[in-house]
C-alpha cells in the first residue's frame, strides 16, 4: 500500500485492518531452499539471492537472514515489496520484429516462481504481471507446466488480486529507453495494488531510473531499503537445480491475452486468430480467379 500512498494518493489511504497490515507470505515448506545448495551451485545458503528474497524479513547488513522478526528495524527489513535489480546479472531487453521481450529476465521470474510453487505456495495464490505482451507469452512457455498461474498485462490484471505478485518491467538496455509503457502510472498502479502479502518487481535500476517518473519510485524503494542488487550470473547460479526439476502435472497454459495471437504490437490492438487470417489469404488467391473459385466450391 505504501508505494501507491506515496506515488499516488498524496498518502491519503489507510489500511482495513491491522490483520490486513500484518499479513505477509509466508512459505509452507522450505525444504526445497535446503535441498537447493546441498549440490555444485556456486551460491549457497546465506549468499543466495533466492533465500534472500524468500525470506519474509532479512538482515541488510551482515548476511545473515532472520526467520523471526527483530526488533531493529535499521537492521532487518520487511521483504512484502522487493525490487530485483538485474543491472550486474546483466539482463538486457530484446526484440521479436516489433515486440520487446527479455530472455534473462524471464529465466529469473521462472526461478522465483518456480521456488515459490515447490515450497508450498499454490499456483492460483501468484500473478504474474508484464506490461509487455510477448513477455507474457515468453513466461507462458516456462512456466507451462503449471496450471492456475496467470500470466497477464496491466489493463487485464484489474480485479484479479494475489497473494504474491511478480511483475516484469523488461526494459534493459545501454541507451536508457524505458519505452512509453512504464511512463503510464494508471499501469504501474494497477500493478502494484494486486499483491495481497508480497510484490516482487524485477527489472533494471540503471535504465528505469532515466524515467521522471520512476526515479521517485527508486527513492522510495531505496529509503526502506527494499532494494535487492542480484549478483553477476545470478540466472544461471542455480540452472543446475532447475534443469532436473521433475514436471509437475497438467500442462495447461493460462498465459491472460497471450494463447492463440498472432503478432501485434505491444501498445496494444487487437488479436487476430490464426484460422481467420489462413481465411482472409485463401480469399485472397482466389479473387479474380473465377475458374480456380469454382473448382473450390465444388470440393465444399
Amino acid at each position: 500500500m505504501l508505494l501507491s500512498n506515496k506515488l499516488i494518493y498524496g498518502n491519503r489511504l489507510r489500511c482495513g485492518s491491522e490483520e490486513v497490515a500484518r499479513q505477509s507470505l509466508v512459505l509452507p515448506n522450505r525444504s526445497f531452499l535446503q535441498k537447493m545448495h546441498t549440490g555444485s551451485q556456486s551460491c549457497s545458503g546465506e549468499d543466495c539471492w533466492i533465500e534472500k528474497l524468500m525470506a519474509e524479513r532479512y538482515c541488510v547488513i551482515s548476511p545473515r537472514f532472520y526467520d523471526e522478526l527483530a526488533a531493529d528495524n535499521d537492521i532487518v527489513s520487511s521483504c512484502k515489496a522487493v525490487f530485483v535489480d538485474t543491472d550486474l546479472v546483466p539482463c538486457r531487453d530484446s526484440r521479436v520484429g516489433d515486440l520487446v521481450q527479455n530472455e534473462g529476465e524471464a529465466t529469473i521470474v521462472y526461478q522465483i516462481t518456480e521456488t515459490l510453487i515447490r515450497c508450498g505456495i499454490e499456483p492460483s495464490q501468484l500473478g504474474i504481471i508484464s506490461l509487455y505482451r510477448q513477455q507474457n507469452k515468453l513466461l507462458s512457455q516456462k512456466l507451462k507446466s503449471h496450471s492456475g498461474i496467470e500470466i497477464l498485462t496491466a489493463d487485464k490484471s484489474q480485479g484479479r488480486d494475489k497473494d504474491c505478485i511478480i511483475i516484469s518491467l523488461v526494459r534493459s538496455n545501454e541507451t536508457g529507453n524505458v519505452g512509453d509503457l512504464v511512463k503510464d502510472w494508471r499501469r504501474m498502479n494497477v500493478s502494484f495494488t494486486r499483491a495481497r502479502s508480497k510484490v516482487i518487481i524485477i527489472g533494471s535500476r540503471k535504465t528505469l531510473k532515466g524515467a521522471e517518473l520512476l526515479r521517485e519510485f527508486f527513492g522510495l524503494m531505496e529509503e526502506q531499503k527494499w532494494i535487492l542488487q542480484l549478483p553477476a550470473g545470478a540466472d544461471v547460479a542455480h540452472s543446475e537445480v532447475f534443469v532436473q526439476l521433475p514436471a509437475s502435472p497438467g500442462v495447461k497454459r493460462n498465459a491472460g491475452d497471450c494463447d492463440g495471437v498472432r503478432k501485434e504490437n505491444d501498445l496494444g490492438g487487437s488479436p487476430r486468430p490464426h484460422k481467420k487470417q489462413k481465411k482472409a489469404d485463401a480469399d485472397a488467391l482466389l479473387r479474380g480467379r473465377p475458374i480456380l473459385q469454382d473448382l473450390v466450391n465444388d470440393t465444399k
